[in-house]
Order: C-alpha cells, then structure tokens, then sequence
C-alpha cells in the first residue's frame, strides 16, 4: 500500500513550529507535493511512477518520503507543487469540523470567525461548494475586501469585539442566529 514520493514542495505549520518548540515529540513535516518514484503491489492500481501526487506524510522536509497510498491523491495539473502542499492539513482541518462533526448542509448558515486565514479561507471553500450561507468574522477593511473579491462574501462581523460580532449576526440572521 506504500508510495515513495520525490518531495517537490513541503510546508511548514503549526504544528511544524510545536515540534520546533520542544512541545511534541513526532517528526516535523506532514504535507508535501511530489512525483512518485515508487508504487507497492497495493497502491499500483491508484498510482504510476511518474504521477504528480500531494498529500501527508511523515518527515515531509525530507527529498524522499514513503506514505501510505490512502494519504496521497493525485495533483491537478492546474496547481504548482506549491500551491498543492497548502490544501491537506487546511482542509482536512475543515472537512473534520464542518462535515464530519457538524454535518453542515446545504441552507444552514455557518459563522466562520478569522476567515481571511487559511482554515478561514478553506470553510468558506467547502460551505459555499455545500451550499451553506457564510458570515464571516474580519478584522480590517482589507481582508473584508480580499473576501469580497476571491470569493464573493456579502455578510461580515467585526472580530475585534465580541459583542459586536454577537449582534451583528443576529441582526444579518434576522435574530435567527448561526446553524
């Protein structure tokens, strides 16, 4: 079920910089992006030496890394290698929250607070592909214009102040409140 991969691209997160700090004890780097070099007998029927792949592994900031076939997918060939290694970590994150725990849904509204970040900017990915209405918390002018353009979000609360976010989504929501 093993794939070796040619890192091409890794990245450095939060947890990367814990590890740094002393604070956990796992090997640094969990995203990469890559060609594979080499297939086990179980994973050949998904991939070929010579695909581009990205996804997680251990000692990602290695130039070689074997992972298990189930924590690769292929990479379009619209991304670069390190436009790729962004995604894993940022929307698996996501896709825990909102669909595996919260089960969002096509018409529900979703509070996404920090939604210029990047598990900001990946929630307002996967709620508008869901269907779901998006507020979302910001807290400059700048990156309520970023969110504007990129990805056409009309409702926004001041993250600064609690109780102002508060009441602005209740008035955005016509007292209803968030899903």
């Amino acid at each position: 079920n093993d794939v070796q991969v040619e890192v091409y691209a890794s990245s450095l997160n939060f947890k990367d910089l814990m590890l740094a700090l002393g604070m956990l004890e796992n090997p640094m780097g969990l995203e990469l992006s890559g060609i594979v070099t080499n297939v086990g007998l179980n994973a050949s029927k998904n991939f070929q030496i010579g695909d581009e792949v990205f996804g997680f592994a251990n000692h990602c900031f290695a130039s070689q890394v074997v992972t298990h076939g189930d924590f690769l997918v292929k990479k379009p060939s619209h991304l670069s290698h390190t436009d790729a290694v962004s995604l894993p970590i940022v929307f698996a994150t996501v896709y825990a929250g909102l669909i595996a725990k919260a089960q969002v849904k096509a018409g529900e509204t979703v509070l996404i607070h920090s939604a210029a970040g990047g598990i900001g900017q990946a929630a307002i990915q996967l709620c508008q592909h869901m269907g779901a209405h998006v507020i979302c918390t910001v807290g400059s002018s700048e990156k309520r214009q970023f969110l504007e353009q990129t990805y056409g979000c009309k409702l926004f609360a001041n993250s600064h102040s609690t109780e102002e976010w508060k009441s602005e989504v209740m008035k955005l929501t016509n007292g209803e409140g968030v899903d």
